[in-house]
Formats: structure tokens, C-alpha cells, sequence
């Protein structure tokens, strides 16, 4: 079943666009917005934007808040299972090969 758009999928989406366009500030706090949000919701919906949390911290070169964000993401692992999750975490870990 198809989650409902609300005002986290709102944030969730706009984090990726602001990433997308390099404006990683903005992308940060639409990210933590999105996370904040979904704490109290499905962990399936929370581990997507733990994901692009991560993603931005990297993208903006703050590897301390990366090791932060990365560690509440890994803590949720029985929820990482779905394919989707295991896509982007792939995709994080390429992101962070260089570092």
C-alpha cells in the first residue's frame, strides 16, 4: 500500500531537490525536518530519510554529523531490509568510498 503524502514526504522531497541543486543548507534542514517528522511514524518510512540525512551531511563535507546520522541510521537495522533501503544504502556507501 502506497504511504499518503503528508508534510514529512513533503520535506523528505524537497531535501532530494535542494541536494540535487547543491543548495545543501537548505537540503539539511528539509532533511532533519523530514526525519523528525517520521520518528513517530513506520520505521520504512523513517530509514529513507535517515538515508538522505547521511547523503547531505557528506555532500556538505560535516563527516563528524555523517558518523552522527549514519550511527542512529545503522541502529534501526531490522528495519533495512526492503529493497529500496538496501538500494540507497549502496548508493550512501559509494558516496562515502572516497572518504
Amino acid at each position: 500500500m502506497a504511504e499518503p503524502f503528508d508534510t514529512a514526504a513533503l520535506a523528505s522531497g524537497s531535501a532530494l531537490i535542494f541536494r540535487d541543486l547543491k543548495q545543501y543548507d537548505e537540503a539539511l534542514a528539509h532533511a532533519e525536518q523530514a526525519v523528525a517528522l517520521r520518528e513517530t511514524g513506520r520505521a520504512q518510512s523513517l530509514a529513507p530519510s535517515r538515508i538522505t540525512l547521511v547523503d547531505i551531511h557528506v555532500r556538505r563535507g560535516d563527516l563528524d554529523s555523517t558518523v552522527s546520522a549514519g550511527r542512529n541510521l545503522l541502529s534501526m537495522s531490522p528495519t533495512l531490509g526492503s529493497v529500496r533501503v538496501m538500494q540507497q544504502l549502496d548508493e550512501l556507501r559509494r558516496l562515502l568510498e572516497p572518504h
